[in-house]
């Protein structure tokens, strides 16, 4: 009895090494099911649409907690320096530039995007414009890198990676007809 357990063993054990083995560890990442997909895309759009700023409006910032994390932040890559500013320092410049008259009009859109999502977290990179005191002409155009979080059933932003067009880094050609 003895051998016939032990052989049984090492014939287990010879089958489980010679199984194939998946080597795909990845996490799938496609696209996102239509549900969060939605709530994702309008956690974005609400959060660029926070910034709206028209002289003569009264705009609410009491919201600013419906879109972003409370630790959130932004980076900023301009030539090979990296500036990053919580989004509540960069929330206070703003209201700062507006309340001195340095804002007159400012409004930034997405263009297009690509969600990827796992669980809770997601990630979008998200080419966006925006205008800057005239509503005539885009003042510029980014690649931002958007982290979300789904924190108690709704997405909010955690921190976003950002990288102005320039000379060096211009946006691909379809997203010609979006520019200045």
């Amino acid at each position: 009895m003895k051998k016939s357990i032990t052989l049984f063993i090492i014939l287990l054990t010879v089958i489980a090494c010679n199984a194939p083995k998946d080597n795909n560890t990845s996490i799938d990442t496609s696209e996102p099911i239509p549900e969060v997909k939605k709530a994702i895309d309008k956690a974005v759009a609400g959060a660029y649409d926070f910034w709206k700023y028209e002289k003569g409006d009264w705009v609410d910032f009491s919201n600013f907690y419906d879109y972003y994390t409370t630790n959130s932040f932004v980076q900023t890559l301009r030539g090979d320096s990296l500036i990053i500013e919580s989004m509540k320092e960069s929330l206070n410049r703003f209201k700062k530039a507006i309340n001195a008259g340095q804002i007159t009009y400012f409004s930034e859109f997405e263009i297009d995007s690509k969600t990827e999502c796992y669980g809770n977290i997601a990630h979008r990179i998200s080419y966006h414009a925006y205008y800057f005191n005239s509503k005539d002409s885009i003042y510029s155009r980014a690649v931002n890198s958007l982290q979300l979080v789904n924190i108690d059933g709704k997405w909010m932003l955690n921190s976003v990676l950002r990288q102005f067009e320039d000379d060096d880094f211009s946006f691909p050609p379809k997203y010609d007809n979006m520019k200045k």
